[in-house]
């Protein structure tokens, strides 16, 4: 038997209940408990269909984009609430800075963090870019893309992450910096 993909607590609560504070309605709330996700009362873990069902979703939020841009607005939301939201992420946050935008993206996306099942790893780098490839974005590579903004955010470095292949459920980013 394959062994479930889990979506942690902690990711939940940075998206929904930091991240999208916002702009949460109750409509949307319903939404989410229909999927197995009660803010109210938060599991330790959810299956990874509901949580990609809630990130679709999300688009529904963000009237003003399109949903791809919208998806990619919401990953760059988790990221940021993530960061700002862990006391020990916002204790490395100087470090990261002192290490320079590579290895800076190279420790904050080398370990899987969001899930017990996406793995990551680094293809071609330069002083000013780096490939990452991701083994499981599944049907929201947005999503992904959008956290690397968040995060380029963080580090004070305006990051320009291109989706330069995409096939369910992996996707390879070139990401660049001035």
């Amino acid at each position: 038997m394959a062994e479930q993909k889990l979506i942690y607590r902690p990711v939940i609560e940075a998206l929904f209940v930091v991240g999208l504070a916002d702009r949460l309605t109750p409509d949307y709330r319903a939404r989410l408990a229909k999927l197995g996700i009660n803010l109210d009362k938060l599991l330790p873990g959810y299956p990874y269909e509901a949580w990609e069902e809630a990130v679709q979703s999300t688009a529904t939020l963000f009237p003003e984009l399109e949903p791809e841009p919208a998806i990619a607005e919401v990953g760059r939301r988790m990221v940021v609430a993530t960061v700002e939201g862990n006391p020990v992420g916002k204790r490395l946050l100087p470090l990261l800075k002192m290490l320079g935008v590579g290895k800076a993206l190279k420790r904050a996306y080398g370990r899987t963090t969001e899930g017990n099942f996406n793995t990551v790893s680094f293809g071609v780098e330069t002083p000013k870019s780096l490939e990452i490839h991701m083994s499981f974005v599944g049907k929201i590579p947005e999503f992904a893309r959008g956290s690397i903004v968040g995060m380029g955010q963080m580090l004070g470095a305006p990051l320009r992450p291109v989706t330069t292949s995409y096939t369910e459920p992996k996707a390879t980013f070139t990401v660049g910096w001035d």
